[in-house]
């Protein structure tokens, strides 16, 4: 959690678990570990983001991947 003035950004990490998301020509559910982030602002509603990562974050620079869901844009945003 990270908060500067009104605004808070709370990340939440999800470690892979088996999803009902199956890819084209792929008999097995995808498994990923997934970022998920709120950000808040006293002004306005919540934004939200998910992210993939390879594994557990231990710093703040690490790489994110774009989420394979149908519910996620380019941005993480959903």
């Amino acid at each position: 959690m990270r908060q500067e003035g009104v605004k808070k950004t709370v990340v939440e990490y999800r470690k892979a678990q088996i999803t009902g998301v199956f890819l084209n020509g792929s008999e097995v559910a995808l498994r990923v570990p997934l970022l998920m982030i709120r950000v808040t602002n006293e002004d306005r509603s919540p934004s939200y983001g998910v992210y993939a990562v390879k594994r557990r974050p231990t710093s703040l620079d690490v790489k994110l991947f774009q989420t394979p869901l149908p519910n996620v844009f380019n941005s993480g945003s959903i």
